[in-house]
């Protein structure tokens, strides 16, 4: 599904909306009501019947919870989206960063003692419910579960998606679903478990080798399943996704019951089940202590599936290496065009699709592409629309963000680029960030290190100017999944120890806000690091994309020697693995484009 730029209907702010669920919310005799953007499954690309924030607010980032009281309105939304949800939501709503101490800072502050806070089960994992009900609990305000209000008032819902399902082939999973069963099912086993709940479809498509299109950019199936300590499993999916030319079920200890039915079924379920309570709704938790033993454990297929096989990394290799010639097509066409500034961000996109789809195995952008100039390329996580598209002038930064879904694997990277010539501030900030970058690049760490200890590598040469970022540094990437994919990543609160064969994105950089963004993002695997003198196992990156880095934007005074050698190095090898398969025209752009510093 290529990449639109039209807003959604469904997406725009009307305030009739927030007044119905207003009314709503004093129907039911409740002082606040909570609205995050997710659905059952936690994804983080939603099917737009799920988009219900977007649908109130006309907020579109991928993360953020709206508060709602009586006669006020609060979005909490990460860093990532704060100066896009300054500039774009109406005045009356006030914009929070999102964490749970916030949230229940403000709630304490604006509804009454005795209040009530409403929340939907569905929409809420155990771990939320549990803080929140604790925490509000100490200053007098109860959580009280209701039924999904904002349904309640949305009248021409749009209906769920049903793409069909399709097998993922074992030469490119490197392992059979029975295999990959067999070896959950021990995990659970070994916790004392009889069952695992899966609800996330990530791990769903993983664990079963299959793969769907419910949603735009990430091929997976919304499904839930049930694996039981036997290695086989109850398959939740609207039976209008079952293959038409295959049976699912035969000889794979398969056993495909419909959606409809999962709630009883969970009813039904006894000995002792393991869900992770990050991610199941809370909705599901109660049901399934009124039945049997809930054990609250992490969902053993996300670190599984996270830690990739020599075929997947394989693989992994290949695409990177196709999506980086469709890249360096990309800028070869931009910076051989005659009228750059008769050009829009628009317009970049759609070249940059049109190079990728020339690709062999493309299926689809990973996800909607970044594509901000100027001012634009400081919202973090930019999404251009026809309301926003914008004109390119001389001396703009251009931040490009974007990625490709391939059969074999996910890509993802980003590059920042320069019409004309850029000013003395603006190479100080690039080469503070191509510091950063190549400071996390070049990192060794020791096993049972965390993603917050590699992520202060990332940091270290921004922080010595007093400058920094508002997101993490970096994210897993999946197989022909997720381009985000837990539960490893690279950031200041993440405690989750990084070993080997984790693919991961290195992505520092730094806004100018109302002038420009700068990041440069590549993805690495990590590896372990061999003829070390320490004692300790030690891990460090591999880098996996090679695409040029403008060289009219660094300073090369200001790099070390090593630092240096680092990208000269790195251009080197861009070079040699990427000229071969490159036209003639873009072969002239790289021979220049890789010239050493």
């Amino acid at each position: 599904m290529p990449q639109t730029f039209a807003a959604k209907p469904n997406h725009l702010f009307e305030g009739w909306k927030l007044n119905n669920l207003q009314l709503e919310i004093k129907t039911r005799n409740l002082d606040a009501f909570l609205v995050p953007k997710v659905d059952i499954y936690r994804g983080e690309t939603l099917a737009d019947c799920d988009e219900r924030l977007a649908w109130l607010t006309g907020f579109t980032g991928s993360t953020g919870l709206l508060a709602i009281s009586l006669d006020k309105a609060v979005l909490f939304v990460d860093g990532r989206y704060a100066l896009e949800a300054r500039t774009t939501l109406p005045g009356l709503f006030e914009v929070c960063s999102f964490t749970n101490k916030r949230i229940v800072k403000w709630l304490t502050k604006n509804l009454p003692d005795g209040g009530q806070v409403g929340y939907c089960g569905l929409f809420h994992s155990v771990s939320e419910v549990k803080y929140l009900k604790n925490k509000l609990k100490k200053v007098g305000i109860n959580l009280v579960s209701t039924n999904n209000l904002v349904d309640d008032i949305w009248k021409e819902k749009p209906p769920p998606p049903v793409s069909e399902i399709y097998y993922y082939p074992e030469d490119l999973a490197g392992e059979t679903d029975q295999n990959k069963r067999l070896r959950i099912s021990r995990e659970i086993k070994s916790s004392g478990a009889s069952a695992l709940l899966i609800t996330n479809p990530g791990s769903i498509g993983w664990l079963l080798n299959i793969r769907g299109n419910d949603i735009p950019y990430t091929p997976i199936v919304h499904a839930l399943a049930i694996l039981y300590s036997s290695g086989d499993v109850d398959l939740f999916v609207d039976p209008g996704k079952l293959p038409r030319n295959q049976n699912i079920e035969i000889d794979r200890g398969i056993r495909v019951i419909p959606h409809r039915e999962f709630e009883t079924s969970l009813g039904r379920v006894e000995g002792t089940i393991q869900i992770d309570p990050e991610t199941t709704p809370q909705r599901y938790h109660d049901i399934l202590r009124n039945s049997c033993k809930v054990k609250l454990h992490a969902d053993p297929c996300l670190a599984a599936r996270a830690h990739k096989n020599t075929t997947q990394i394989m693989h992994c290799k290949d695409v990177q290496t196709r999506d980086a010639v469709a890249f360096v097509e990309f800028l070869s066409w931009f910076f051989n065009h005659p009228r750059q500034t008769d050009l829009t961000e628009i317009d970049l996109s759609l070249k940059l699709w049109e190079f990728r789809q020339k690709q062999p195995g493309i299926m689809s952008p990973s996800f909607e592409a970044i594509v901000g100039s100027g001012p634009n390329g400081a919202i973090v996580h930019y999404r251009v629309k026809e309301n926003t598209n914008r004109r390119l002038n001389n001396g703009d930064l251009i931040l490009i963000d974007s990625g490709a879904q391939y059969i074999e694997g996910t890509t993802d990277l980003t590059r920042t680029i320069c019409i004309g010539t850029p000013t003395r501030k603006q190479q100080m900030d690039f080469t503070l960030v191509l510091k950063s970058l190549i400071s996390v690049s070049e990192a060794k760490w020791e096993v049972g290190s965390s993603g917050k200890f590699i992520d202060k590598f990332a940091r270290i040469a921004l922080k010595k100017v007093d400058e920094d970022y508002n997101h993490g540094t970096g994210h897993g990437v999946g197989q022909f999944l997720e381009v985000h994919e837990g539960p490893f990543r690279l950031s200041k609160k993440s405690t989750k120890p990084i070993h080997d064969n984790i693919i991961l994105s290195l992505e520092p950089g730094l806004y100018r806000e109302g002038e420009y963004g700068i990041r440069i993002e590549n993805l690495a695997v990590t590896t372990s690091v061999s003829n070390t003198n320490n004692d300790n196992q030690q891990y460090c990156f591999e880098t996996l994309t090679h695409v040029p880095i403008d060289l009219s934007m660094i300073l090369p005074e200001k790099l070390t020697h090593e630092e240096i050698n680092w990208f000269n190095r790195y251009h080197d090898e861009t070079y040699s693995r990427l000229y071969p398969l490159l036209s003639t025209e873009a072969q002239a752009w790289i021979m220049k484009a890789c010239q050493p510093l």
